[in-house]
């Protein structure tokens, strides 16, 4: 059955991320606060020793400015939480441009963003031959009472991409280059024993600062309006600073709502596995335009997943604070015993991933339903995920063979029911013909 297109209001995506924070997104990249801007003095062109600031701590260079007698100016690319993002020309580097995040002079953001800037110098030097796809640190520096961290320029975020295409259905091979390189840098970071904690569509940014265009006139079989195409479908992941190293000390929430693994919600701990989780709730957006798992309450939160996926395994159902949620006696949710009108008819409307995924994309079913496992333990791995058959027209993977679905179906792993709207200059040779996977039990 074809997936529901994204046009229903009950469906559209909320915000739920108060100021989202940019690293070095494109110019004009909507920024998460909207606070007039202040009245305060002027600042001083051309590397002013006393720059502005708001009365919320951000940083008030404007354009033309020189910070560190280095950045000039350029244009704001985005504001958050946590401070600005300025596009600026470094003028150590013949004007190259770079990304400049101001942080705001509160002693807890730059206390978070100094730990961020360290993960990232981390990341940077392991990563020799640039095959982490993580943005490129550059340095980090204190500066008239503002922490800056350098990087590079970067374009739009994904979410900034679902939202321009008006919440539509992607093409499968823009989901199948994006969900390559994505769990490509999840695996370097787990290979350090990084989890991210904070993967979804905002942290993940194209790298073309290009405009989206309808150059292409790109169209999913899914939902046959054009959709705007990015330059390339380059990446790179952003936002460390809820990084934590798998052994180290952990807090006991992390994520945003909407991609937080269900071992978080219930309490029993986490691991590198909640990355997983994260991933598949991402690509699932990709591929419908809109969010899993819309919900800002976690008994709601774990209705959903049922009505989605199936049920819970036994031992979650009694470990850490399932008591919370589950009934001890019968095993089931207690949502069910008194949810209100209006959030039992969102629950009712959740349909089975097999339902939401079109029949002629059985093998991006199965590989998504790896991820969007509950039990962490048996979640797959982002190497591992990286080895599945969705991949082969991407890297050229061999296949392993697999059995033909009960009840007939297509009899090739077409990895890509849109393959044939792929542009010509990014095509891949084709695959040998294989017999398809079967599609995951709930």
């Amino acid at each position: 059955m074809a997936a529901a297109a994204a046009g229903a209001a009950g469906w559209r995506r909320k915000r739920h991320r108060d100021g989202d924070d940019f690293i070095g997104g494109a110019e004009g990249a909507p920024g998460g606060d909207t606070r007039p801007k202040p009245s305060g003095k002027k600042a001083k062109r051309a590397g002013s020793p006393e720059p502005t600031e708001d009365p919320q701590g951000h940083f008030g260079g404007k354009p033309g400015d020189l910070v560190d007698k280095r950045y000039e100016i350029v244009s704001e690319a985005g504001k958050g939480t946590f401070g600005r993002v300025l596009l600026c020309k470094d003028q150590k580097h013949s004007g190259r441009l770079v990304a400049l995040k101001a942080v705001r002079s509160i002693p807890k953001y730059v206390e978070a963003a100094k730990l961020e800037a360290s993960i990232m110098r981390d990341v940077n030097r392991r990563d020799v031959d640039g095959q982490s796809l993580c943005v490129k640190y550059f340095r980090s520096f204190e500066w008239h009472k503002h922490f800056f961290i350098v990087t590079e320029p970067l374009g739009n975020s994904l979410y900034d991409y679902i939202k321009a295409n008006d919440y539509r259905p992607l093409p499968l091979f823009c989901v199948q280059a994006f969900a390559d390189q994505l769990l490509t840098s999840v695996a370097f970071l787990h290979d350090m024993r990084l989890v991210h904690t904070d993967l979804k569509p905002e942290n993940v940014l194209l790298r073309s600062r290009k405009p989206l265009t309808r150059t292409h006139k790109l169209t999913c079989t899914r939902e046959p309006t054009p959709v705007l195409a990015p330059a390339s479908t380059s990446i790179r992941l952003i936002d460390f600073g809820g990084a934590t190293f798998d052994s180290g000390r952990k807090s006991a929430l992390i994520n945003t709502r909407q991609y937080r693994a269900p071992e978080v919600i219930l309490g029993q701990g986490w691991s590198m596995a909640s990355d997983l989780w994260s991933v598949g709730c991402i690509l699932m957006e990709l591929y419908t335009g809109r969010l899993l798992f819309s919900t800002h309450d976690s008994h709601e939160h774990l209705a959903l997943m049922e009505c989605c996926l199936g049920a819970f395994p036994e031992r979650m159902r009694h470990a850490g604070q399932a008591a919370k949620f589950f009934h001890r006696s019968t095993g089931g949710l207690r949502y069910w015993d008194s949810p209100d009108k209006e959030s039992l008819a969102h629950v009712t409307r959740m349909r089975k991933l097999e339902f939401t995924v079109h029949p002629r994309d059985n093998v991006f079913l199965a590989f998504v339903r790896t991820l969007l496992t509950f039990d962490p333990a048996e979640r797959a791995t982002a190497a591992e995920a990286l080895n599945h058959p969705f991949f082969v027209s991407v890297r050229g993977v061999v296949a392993p063979p697999v059995a033909a679905p009960a009840g007939g179906g297509a009899s090739t792993p077409s990895v890509s029911s849109d393959a044939t709207l792929r542009p010509a200059a990014a095509a891949k040779p084709a695959a040998a013909a294989k017999p398809a996977e079967p599609a995951a039990k709930p």
